[in-house]
């Protein structure tokens, strides 16, 4: 079983009706998350409705393009300031310009119901199905996303695809990456998207908010033009073959994730 990048290109965002800010801050409670590992995502489709793949890329692409433009910071760059001694997004023009890259890859010898339905996940391959979020060394990406076909077998049609994604802690957590998920797939559905959040972290309000954020970019990564990954473990043993939960929130097909994308 392999993955094949087939194709990388970049979904930039529409024109904004109004001026973006340059700059966004982190917040004390982002900082915190500087140096942790990438929050990974991953949708399996599968069935009759799943549409023909070039009408599927086009479709997410686009919907994509119009959804980053209210969540604008997922196309920016997490960035060192050394005259601050700080970490910011970089939202200017020339950060946000090139857009979310997009990947778009092929995956052979694998049963896609079989990848969903195992008690026992295979971890090797899903993480073939998850595009790499390097931020090791700034100014770096904060957001990616890749389009897995599975191929069927010769004569035979595709099993389905697989959506993933990375995004950095810093700049998401976990709730709001899913707000952007469901806002995605709304658009993928052509239908009137929820109400845009507020990225402004200047409404977190405390007396040494910057100076608190600093230490903490400072205590994870005394040097911090170079991050240096964190990983959290629990348990005295890892586990190398994690179980799915039979009430998992993201379940191993279409009728089990909770946002839905339908493309038209």
């Amino acid at each position: 079983m392999s993955r094949v990048v087939v194709k990388t290109t970049y979904v930039p965002l529409p024109p904004s009706p109004a001026p973006l800010p340059d700059r966004v801050d982190l917040s004390l409670f982002d900082a915190l998350w500087i140096c942790f590992a990438p929050i990974q995502r991953l949708l399996l489709f599968r069935g009759s409705h799943v549409p023909p793949l070039p009408a599927l890329l086009d479709s997410l692409r686009s919907a994509l393009s119009r959804t980053l433009l209210h969540y604008f910071t997922l196309a920016g760059k997490l960035t060192y300031a050394p005259a601050s001694d700080d970490v910011f997004i970089d939202c200017s023009p020339a950060a946000i310009g090139p857009g979310v890259a997009f990947f778009e890859a092929e995956y052979e010898g694998g049963d896609l119901g079989r990848l969903a339905d195992d008690e026992v996940h295979n971890v090797d391959a899903f993480v073939q199905l998850i595009p790499e979020l390097n931020a090791t060394e700034l100014p770096a990406p904060v957001f990616t996303v890749q389009v897995t076909r599975f191929r069927g077998a010769e004569g035979s049609a595709d099993q389905g695809v697989a959506l993933g994604f990375a995004a950095h802690h810093s700049v998401v957590d976990g709730r709001a990456l899913w707000r952007f998920v469901e806002a995605w797939a709304v658009e993928c559905h052509g239908e009137a998207g929820p109400p845009p959040p507020s990225l402004d972290r200047s409404v977190i309000k405390h007396p040494k908010g910057k100076e608190i954020a600093r230490m903490f970019l400072h205590r994870m990564s005394p040097c911090l033009d170079v991050l240096t990954p964190t990983t959290l473990c629990y348990g005295a043993e890892p586990r190398t073959e994690p179980r799915a939960s039979s009430n998992s929130e993201c379940g191993g097909n279409e009728q089990t994730t909770p946002a839905r994308f339908h493309c038209t």
